[in-house]
């Protein structure tokens, strides 16, 4: 019989059934599911259990009489001498041990339902041998809370692995952009959890810090229970990643599993501990170590651009378009192969801070290389404002600077990003520097009484 054909036929709880199996005193079968099979002799044994428990005797000394070393005569004759001792709401618990040692009952023959019904007729409640006869729930809120933190990572980054592959920048993000990854992650959990527990019955995270889920039986949960229990997760107890209300139950969750409570989720699984051991912290931290630096790398190694060491003005252009649409800069405009100004089409709802093109570049060249490039600015000061232009300046220092050969990709190489944070940070932009084999200058002037201004920007290869 399944458990909950036992559990009806023994008014015995899973967790009590469960723990009872641990101790040894009932031995079911295995099917070839992995599901449980209880006997009739199993329910027998239970069925005993539960009266001696129910008598306040001690597991100690039933575990003793079902292994043949002591005879159920002489654990009664025991268990009355220490009842006597007890406080008088054990008074029912003496009398049925009364009733049972005047019937001359032994354990093999023991009619336990008989006692069973007199003994409900006046009890108030499961007594409390009963309701610590189970297996401990398994808290851990932290343990859960990294492995959880582990499996979205891992999620996190393959999402963002797809988007490089598409050519999709992951840096720079604006809410709508975080939010969508936020969805995305979600999903990918909701859709590969539900995989991992019912082909694996853990998650990669779950199994570095050796939580597994199994159903009430020790089995692997069914794809639809792993789905069921995935969903409840997200909702009740990563609140939909709604911000603040996912905080109020995370707290919630954090509260319930460490007050040993059954979560929302947990109704028809169980999550077992295999061991707290110390090496499982080094392992998740290198694991969250191997995920941050193979999502960097590999923006490092999709970042545009790719055309590289002494190019052509038409490679410019090309990686002057490829930087526009992976950081999304500069919308209006493209370059064409020969460094004119195409016009993209965009909504009307689209604000325009200038009339017409930018102007334009004036590109220097060796034998069919550039050398460099300059970019003027002038007239009213209105007009010239740098932050009209800055998208193109920004872009044309990434796509000449960052295609030298001297440059270098890498984690902490920041030269190029702290020069355009300078000049994004000036009203009048002035600076001389040489980055990777490339002297770069812009000069900026205003003509307070005339509110005239000129922005002159230059790019040439040192020596070129």
């Amino acid at each position: 019989m399944t458990i909950k054909e036992m559990e009806a036929r023994t008014g015995l709880a899973r967790a009590n059934i469960r723990f009872y199996e641990a101790e040894g005193l009932i031995c079911p079968e295995r099917r070839p599911n992995g599901y449980r099979d209880y006997s009739e002799e199993d329910f027998a044994v239970l069925q005993r259990v539960k009266l001696l428990r129910t008598l306040h005797m001690s597991l100690e000394e039933i575990k003793a009489v079902h292994a043949g070393d002591h005879t159920l005569a002489d654990a009664l004759a025991h268990h009355l001498e220490q009842l006597e001792l007890d406080q008088a709401d054990l008074q029912r618990s003496r009398d049925v041990c009364r009733v049972m040692q005047g019937d001359g009952v032994s354990y093999d023959t023991l009619d336990a339902q008989r006692y069973l019904d007199a003994l409900e007729q006046a009890a108030k409640g499961p007594p409390a041998e009963l309701a610590a006869d189970h297996i401990p729930r398994v808290q851990a809120p932290w343990r859960r809370y990294f492995a959880r933190s582990l499996d979205l990572s891992l999620y996190s980054t393959v999402w963002g692995l797809i988007l490089l592959a598409f050519g999709v920048s992951i840096q720079n993000q604006g809410l709508g952009r975080n939010l969508l990854d936020l969805v995305v992650c979600m999903v990918m959990m909701f859709l590969l959890e539900p995989v991992f527990l019912s082909r694996f019955g853990t998650t990669p995270g779950k199994a570095i810090w050796g939580l597994s889920v199994t159903n009430p039986d020790g089995g692997r949960l069914t794809y639809h229970e792993a789905y069921q229990r995935t969903g409840l997760v997200l909702i009740k107890g990563m609140g939909l990643g709604i911000p603040f209300y996912t905080w109020v139950r995370n707290y919630k969750s954090y509260a319930a599993c460490t007050e040993g409570k059954e979560l929302d989720w947990e109704e028809d699984s169980l999550l077992v501990l295999k061991d707290k051991k110390v090496w499982r912290i080094l392992v998740w931290a290198a694991v969250s170590g191997i995920l941050v630096f193979a999502l960097v790398g590999a923006e490092l190694a999709a970042e545009p651009p790719h055309n590289r060491g002494d190019i052509t003005v038409a490679e410019f252009c090309e990686n002057y378009n490829e930087l526009a649409a992976y950081h999304d800069l500069d919308a209006l405009y493209t370059l064409s192969a020969d460094g004119a100004w195409v016009e993209r089409p965009h909504e009307e709802s689209v604000i325009v801070l200038v009339d017409g093109p930018p102007p334009p570049f004036s590109f220097r060249e060796e034998n069919g290389v550039m050398t460099g490039l300059s970019y003027t600015l002038e007239g009213d000061w209105g007009d010239v404002m740098l932050m009209n232009y800055h998208d193109q300046i920004t872009l044309a220092i990434l796509a000449f600077v960052c295609a030298q050969e001297d440059y270098e990709r890498g984690f902490f190489n920041n030269q190029v990003n702290q020069l355009l944070e300078e000049m994004n940070g000036q009203i009048l932009p002035n600076f001389d520097r040489t980055l990777f084999g490339v002297h770069l200058t812009c000069q900026s002037d205003l003509d307070f009484d005339t509110e005239y201004g000129k922005v002159v920007f230059k790019m040439e290869k040192v020596g070129g």
